[in-house]
């Protein structure tokens, strides 16, 4: 009865990835750090398509 609390996790998710985004290289020699960098990025977009899915909010693939 409080889906405030899943709309502030999902900003605080955005936020704590744009600052990890902004101070990590994701394109990096090492494979294995690029796979595991690229995979974050991967399960953080679904964590937040499917918790804007329970709000009823639907953003565009692409801006």
């Amino acid at each position: 009865m409080s889906p405030h609390l899943i709309a502030y996790y999902l900003k605080d998710l955005a936020a704590d990835l744009h600052g990890y985004y902004v101070n990590c290289q994701f394109l990096v020699e090492d494979e294995a750090l690029r796979q595991a960098r690229l995979l974050l990025i991967a399960a953080t977009r679904q964590v937040l398509a499917s918790g804007l899915a329970l709000l009823g909010v639907f953003a565009p693939d692409k801006m």
